[in-house]
């Protein structure tokens, strides 16, 4: 009976043992890989590879955020009647100029305008023509200075929020993905475009 209680307390011992080993296994951090290569005299080393920490990176849907956003949709409907206005306007000038040239046209094959004043309306459509062309530059300019600083306030709206969520959830990187752009797959499990969109919108 002696022994059967020393035997007992010698299994319970090595299962102790096994025990307390497989927890240290499964507690203990992996072995690090090694590998072989030279320093910075040439001299050949084994050293550990480097690690990288884990990073939390999520991503936002730019198509959704786009069309989603009110502050975007509604300035990008303002962008597209400025730019229907200079087009209308433009081809209406244009319109005018042309009738105006067939005119002058149609006084030279008659031939019972005098030479000088068909000229001189010729220089004054020519001059007419390269208003419009002026008009036309630099109206389109200021639609691309507009545009321009319109991206810049979005930008800044966008980093805003993302600023804040990065504090609150401890956000590393956060990714656009657009469809057909440079990512052909992404995991709707790390998609924080609604939540983007909500914030933005509330703000």
């Amino acid at each position: 009976m002696k022994n059967l209680g020393a035997i007992s307390l010698a299994l319970n011992a090595v299962l102790l043992l096994l025990v307390g080993n497989l927890y240290w296994k499964r507690s203990a951090p992996p072995a690090p890989v090694m590998v072989t290569k030279k320093d910075s005299t040439g001299a050949t080393v084994t050293v550990p590879v480097p690690v990288a920490p884990s990073l939390k990176v999520m991503y936002v849907n730019l198509d959704s955020l786009y069309e989603k956003y009110t502050f975007f949709k509604s300035e990008k409907k303002a962008f597209e009647k400025k730019e229907r206005d200079l087009s209308a306007s433009l081809e209406e000038k244009g319109r005018a100029l042309q009738q105006k040239a067939m005119s002058l046209q149609e006084k030279a094959q008659k031939g019972d305008t005098p030479r000088a004043t068909l000229e001189a309306e010729q220089q004054q459509l020519m001059q007419e023509e390269k208003s419009i062309m002026e008009e036309r530059d630099r109206r389109a300019k200021g639609l691309m200075e507009e545009t321009q600083k319109f991206n810049e306030t979005l930008q800044k709206k966008v980093t805003a929020i993302l600023e804040k969520m990065k504090e609150d959830k401890g956000y590393d990187f956060v990714m656009s993905y657009v469809k057909g752009g440079s990512f052909l797959y992404a995991n709707t499990s790390y998609d924080i475009t609604h939540d983007v969109i909500d914030a933005l919108n509330k703000k």
